[in-house]
């Protein structure tokens, strides 16, 4: 899909094997951030961490390191999935780096990347008590258009979720 996206203060580098190691030390003693994802392992190892990024490296995925600009600092991965005729963002951010602006950042930047090539609706998914998440989302122009339960094995089974949807209307008003 697209390369190295740059903002004001991230880069955003399409996720490679080395990552693993960056995931695994940022998420190894923070479950409270793999909780909050569908599909983080928990616990995070170096082992799981190498298989999740391969995973993202199949074809359809296409995820990004997120780091800071100045430093290079690994601070967690953002990325859209193809599945059909719909497109899927996801994302996380390390503790550490939490409350800072980055996820909306890197969300935006990827959007803003896909709406060039073409791609004119985006959903999203978050556990009803990520409420951080939610508010990532509707900065971005994200609508709230629902809830859905789904079987999630490896949080405890089933869930529930809020979508999110934004559409090319809202895509258009991306800065």
């Amino acid at each position: 899909m697209f390369g190295l996206i740059v903002t004001e203060r991230l880069q955003l580098k399409r996720i490679v094997h080395s990552d693993a190691a960056h995931i695994a030390e940022l998420l190894t003693d923070d479950r409270e951030t793999i909780q909050m994802t569908e599909d983080l392992p928990d616990p995070c190892t170096l082992e799981t961490a190498n298989e999740w990024v391969r995973l993202r490296l199949k074809p359809g995925e296409n995820v990004f390191a997120i780091q800071r600009y100045e430093t290079g600092d690994f601070m967690g991965c953002v990325g859209i999935k193809q599945d059909g005729a719909v497109v899927n963002l996801g994302y996380w951010i390390g503790r550490p780096y939490w409350n800072n602006g980055y996820a909306t950042e890197a969300a935006w930047s990827v959007v803003r990347n896909a709406r060039t090539l073409g791609i004119t609706e985006v959903q999203s998914e978050v556990f009803v008590e990520n409420t951080a998440s939610a508010r990532v989302l509707e900065k971005l122009g994200f609508q709230n258009v629902g809830q859905i339960e789904k079987d999630i094995p490896q949080r405890g089974g089933m869930r529930l979720l809020n979508t999110f949807q934004l559409t090319h209307d809202s895509i258009i008003g991306l800065r």
